[in-house]
């Protein structure tokens, strides 16, 4: 249950000790019932979910009845009226089921969030008095609003419903506070309550973020029915990226004929779809497949491409689509683009500078070890000649004794697979960088660690940053059946591991206690209150002997805090 929830069953209690007198069933809070589900609506939808929230009834009240008399709801997303044909709401318990009542637009709303288009309801609900469902009404009991949207027939693309109750503490143009109002006078909520949002999309094309070269991508776009009059139909158009081919066949529906594809250039898909109604219409859908190229050669493998995808290539593919015969401003649309990213590789790495057994951080014999991690992205494709280099920071040196590469396959380079074929203290060409480079086979799915350890330098400049710039390439194995071309561009880490040279320097442990205990105070209200104090010890150890021995301690008192040091 909600914050809100907990505070609402802490009033129950007190109903509990002190029943009220009065024979009449009181609203006492309001919280978010759950999530909205929220996602894309379309043009012409109708009845769109956009909120439901549960009102708590006062325990041991004897109805005879509580109905509910005034209802204001608002937008707080982008969708105007122009965008929301209508709102609605309904209550719900376990006796009771409402039909939607429809809701008024009552212009902007003056609140705490802010200025809003508002929706009021005035009128006599259902009878609730058999919502009392918590302990068979000894306990209180509960209803639920729901609140649904019509989508309009023209809407701007992209604007978005979170409809909620508004509340407004500050008088102005709607001086009450609540926004849910019964027949006793009682107002909820006692604060803003919003949905989650719905945006609204007249046309929208989905793909994958990642995929290797080889993978089968699917595409999917989908489509609302704008408009007020039947459409005669709906042309769907869909250039295909580079570096892909189309899976024949694949599409549903299947493609106008002589465009599955069209081989252009660019290769092209084209749909026409019947239209119709829109009232009410249900919304279309469009997918196909791709592959990505992995460059076996197109004559000896179809289908694969003569140059594989490069690597941290973005396959940018939109959809064009027309409505035939709409009336709204809007005939035709372009999808955002679907940014599908080549990526053969998963690719990370990190710098682990051990403190706790080096009373010397940042200074030699200081050591750092660098772990970098690589996986094969790909289910299907082994990558050939995958070589992986890291630089080697001037002020580190990984040459020192154990430091596993004065015998690459001495020291610990690789694991899973042991050691691996490694050339330390190799130069980049003009660049003067020392290198440490790995070359390997990975079949698919493969994840293995490189690593290598470094010794600070004793020339190293105090507060200096050891600067690592790791890169992978797959240099590829053409004409291979099953193998891959080159990813052509290198996927490139760069890591910042900061070496700290300070004059002095202490490395710390720490633990942390607390001691709960209630206590009165001469201010407090003659009710039997009392505050709670929570203290919070965390002690520090100095490991090197280097700093003086500090404790610091937090006093948490009735909200106030105070540091004593």
């Amino acid at each position: 249950m909600s914050s809100r929830g907990r505070v609402a069953w802490s009033l129950v209690l007190l109903f509990l000790i002190n029943p009220p007198a009065r024979a009449d069933v009181d609203m006492i809070d309001m919280w978010n019932a759950g999530t909205v589900n929220p996602g894309s609506v379309f043009p012409n939808w109708q009845r769109v979910y956009v909120g439901s929230y549960v009102v708590l009834l006062c325990p041991g009240c004897v109805a005879p009845s509580e109905i509910l008399k005034g209802v204001t709801v608002a937008n707080y997303g982008t969708a105007t009226t122009a965008d929301i044909g209508a709102v609605y709401w309904q209550v719900r318990c376990s006796t009771v089921n409402s039909a939607l009542f429809p809701m008024t637009y009552a212009g902007v709303y003056q609140e705490d969030y802010g200025t809003l288009p508002a929706w009021t309801w005035a009128g006599s609900s259902a009878d609730l008095a058999g919502c009392g469902d918590l302990c068979g009404g000894a306990c209180g009991g509960t209803f639920t609003i729901n609140l649904y949207a019509d989508i309009a027939p023209c809407p701007t693309d992209l604007r978005t419903l979170r409809m909620g109750f508004p509340f407004n503490s500050n008088g102005g143009l709607a001086p009450w506070w609540g926004s849910v109002a019964d027949n006793n006078g009682y107002f909820l909520p006692w604060g803003d309550l919003i949905g989650e949002t719905q945006t609204i999309h007249v046309v929208f094309k989905e793909g994958p973020d990642y995929a290797a070269p080889g993978d089968t991508v699917t595409y999917t776009v989908t489509y609302g029915r704008p408009g007020t009059t039947a459409l005669s139909n709906i042309i769907v158009t869909d250039t295909l990226p580079p570096f892909t081919h189309y899976v024949a066949g694949s599409a549903v529906p299947a493609p106008d004929p002589g465009w599955d594809p069209d081989p252009g250039p660019p290769a092209s898909l084209r749909w026409t779809l019947p239209g119709g109604a829109v009232i009410g219409g249900a919304t279309g859908q469009i997918t196909f497949k791709l592959t990505v190229d992995w460059g076996n050669g197109e004559t000896f493998e179809p289908g694969s491409g003569d140059t594989a995808a490069p690597e941290g290539l973005r396959l940018g593919n939109t959809a064009h689509i027309d409505w035939r015969g709409t009336d709204c401003t809007f005939p035709s649309r372009v999808t955002g683009q679907v940014g599908t990213v080549v990526r053969r590789f998963l690719f990370w790495k990190q710098a682990d500078n051990d403190i706790l057994f080096s009373n010397s951080y940042g200074q030699p014999p200081d050591e750092i070890t660098y772990g970098l991690f690589l996986k094969n992205t790909s289910p299907t494709k082994t990558w050939w000649n995958v070589e992986v280099w890291d630089t080697v920071p001037a002020e580190v040196d990984p040459w020192a004794n154990g430091m596993g590469f004065e015998d690459p396959c001495g020291g610990w380079t690789m694991t899973p697979s042991g050691c691996a074929a490694a050339s330390p203290g190799w130069v980049t060409p003009g660049g003067g960088v020392t290198r440490l480079t790995w070359r390997l086979d990975m079949p698919p799915g493969l994840t293995l660690t490189l690593r290598w350890k470094a010794q600070v330098q004793a020339v190293a400049t105090a507060g200096s940053t050891a600067l690592n710039r790791a890169a992978v390439l797959e240099l590829g194995l053409t004409g291979v059946f099953n193998g891959t071309g080159p990813s052509t561009v290198p996927r490139v880490f760069t890591h910042q591991a900061a070496i700290i040279l300070p004059t002095t320097y202490t490395s710390y442990l720490g633990f942390g206690t607390a001691d709960n205990f209630s206590w009165r105070c001469a201010s407090c209200p003659d009710d039997g209150t009392a505050m709670e104090q929570e203290t919070y010890f965390i002690t520090f150890y100095p490991l090197n002997k280097k700093a003086n021995f500090t404790q610091y301690r937090q006093i948490h008192a009735n909200d106030a805090y105070a540091n004593f040091g």
